[in-house]
C-alpha cells in the first residue's frame, strides 16, 4: 500500500536483462490509494485496481488502470477534458493543453463517439460543416513517438452557432443569450452595447460578454518586485499569440501560441531593448 500512488514491477520473460525499476501505474495522486491489487488480462495486459476517497471522508471510489506489456512498458496518464467552443457559423474548435514530459507524435480527436479519429500535430483542431445550432461531443488522446496511445479524455459538449435568421451579422443563439428571446431587443453586430470599445461582433469573436465592460481583451503593463510584466486577459480554451512591433507596421511573434487555461496571464518584458509595442491576438 502506498500513500501517494500505485507502482508495479513488471518482468518480461523475453527480456533477459529485466529491470529493477518500479513503474507508476496510477495517474491520480490527490489522496492516498488504498488496497491496491493486480490482475492479468490475457497474456499481454495487467490491470491495477485501487480504492480512493477523492470526494472526502464519506466517499469511496474504485480506480483502475491498464498496463500493456506489448507496448514500450509506459502507461500514459489520462489527458484532461478538452475545451470545445464555437468559432464561427457551422464551426467548433476543440483545444487542450500541450502534453508535457512525453514525446508526442500526434493528437487524436474523437467526435460524437466515432471510432475513427481526426488527427493533428497541434493542440487544437477546427471542425466545420456542422449544422446550425447542432450539439456535439468531443474527446481526445495523444500518441507517443513509440506508438503508445493514451487513454481517452473525458467528454466535453459544444454547440455550433445557430443561424442568423434576421441577417444582422450575429447568430441568433448569441443574441438570445444576452438580449433575451424578443428579437426587437437584439442589438446589431456593429453596436458597442457595453461601451468598452469593442462592438458586439468583436466581443463574440473574442469570447467576451457584450454587456459587461469589464469583460474585454485587455493588455497592460505592471511592475512586480521591480520587474515590468506584460499582463492580459483571456478566455479559457482560446489560443492566443503575443506580438510586438517597433513601428506599428511590422509585427513579430513573441513566444509561441498558447492555450489559455485561466482568465489572466503575464510575461516579463525586456526593458533593455528599444521601445516596443505589444498586442495580444486570439487565433482560435
Amino acid at each position: 500500500m502506498s500513500d501517494s500512488d500505485v507502482r508495479g514491477l513488471i518482468w518480461n520473460g523475453r527480456d533477459e536483462t529485466g529491470s529493477s525499476e518500479s513503474t507508476l501505474l496510477s495517474s491520480n495522486h490527490k489522496n492516498a490509494q488504498l488496497m491496491p491489487t493486480f490482475s492479468a488480462k490475457g497474456d499481454q495486459e495487467i490491470v491495477a485496481f485501487w480504492s480512493s476517497f477523492e470526494g472526502g471522508v464519506e466517499s469511496f471510489e474504485i480506480k483502475g488502470q491498464e498496463f500493456d506489456l506489448s507496448s514500450s512498458g509506459v502507461v500514459l496518464p489520462e489527458p484532461v477534458d478538452p475545451f470545445f467552443y464555437s468559432t464561427g457559423f457551422n464551426k467548433l474548435t476543440a483545444s487542450w493543453p500541450v502534453v508535457e514530459g512525453v514525446n508526442v507524435d500526434h493528437y487524436r480527436v474523437y467526435l460524437n463517439g466515432s471510432a475513427t479519429p481526426m488527427m493533428t500535430e497541434e493542440n487544437f483542431i477546427e471542425i466545420d460543416s456542422l449544422a446550425d445550432g447542432s450539439e456535439h461531443r468531443v474527446q481526445w488522446s495523444y500518441v507517443s513517438s513509440n506508438g503508445v496511445e493514451s487513454p481517452l479524455s473525458g467528454l466535453t459538449v459544444g454547440r455550433a452557432w445557430s443561424q442568423d435568421s434576421n441577417s444582422d451579422g450575429l447568430p441568433d443563439q448569441f443574441q438570445a443569450t444576452y438580449w433575451g428571446g424578443n428579437k426587437k431587443h437584439w442589438e446589431d453586430f456593429n453596436a458597442d452595447s457595453d461601451g468598452d470599445g469593442l462592438n458586439n461582433l468583436e466581443e463574440l469573436l473574442a469570447g467576451t460578454n457584450p454587456l459587461n465592460p469589464r469583460s474585454v481583451l485587455n493588455i497592460g503593463l505592471v511592475k512586480t518586485d521591480g520587474v515590468p510584466r506584460l499582463t492580459w486577459e483571456m478566455q479559457p480554451g482560446g489560443i492566443y499569440q503575443i506580438e510586438s512591433s517597433g513601428d506599428l507596421a511590422h509585427w513579430t511573434h513573441t513566444g509561441a501560441p498558447f492555450l489559455a487555461t485561466e482568465y489572466e496571464a503575464s510575461m516579463p518584458v525586456n526593458t533593455d531593448q528599444a521601445k516596443r509595442l505589444y498586442r495580444v491576438v486570439r487565433l482560435k
